[in-house]
């Protein structure tokens, strides 16, 4: 009988040991280290060689880092002052109601639809959310619908 094989992957096992190690660096009572830079300096005065990227990375995926993070510099975003076509793009979205009861007929949400170049508004009434066809609607207004979340 042959023994059994245990592969370890070596890039795997590098990055556990990092992890512990950084770990241990960062989360120690006795030092704050508010960048890369500084928690990269405590790493190599205890021995430790890793690259400035790989600690970046390690430290922006720390809650407690990411709370007391600066906010970044430049969001990018949309700018919907330059759209100038009317009936090109436009912003969907979905109210949901409190079962509004109207002639006969149940209402659970509400489409809300904004043109972004005209700011013309348009709300449908929905009986149900899951018979929303947006394949529908933008054939009906010709145009490209973005969801909002």
């Amino acid at each position: 009988m042959s023994q059994p094989q245990i592969v370890i992957d070596p890039d795997e096992a590098r990055s556990i040991e990092r992890n512990l190690v950084l770990r241990g660096i960062y989360y120690r009572s006795t030092g704050y280290f508010s960048n890369p830079k500084s928690l990269r300096e405590a790493c190599k005065k205890e021995g430790h060689r890793f690259h400035l990227k790989d600690v970046k990375e390690w430290l922006g995926r720390q809650e407690s880092y990411q709370i007391y993070k600066f906010p970044p510099k430049h969001i990018p975003r949309v700018s919907y002052g330059q759209i100038s076509h009317p009936n090109k793009v436009h912003q969907a979205d979905i109210l949901f109601l409190t079962h509004d009861h109207f002639r006969g007929k149940t209402y659970k949400a509400v489409l809300n639809i904004i043109d972004c170049a005209s700011r013309y508004k348009a709300s449908i009434p929905l009986t149900s959310k899951c018979k929303i066809s947006m394949g529908i609607w933008t054939n009906h207004l010709n145009c490209d619908i973005m969801l909002l979340q």
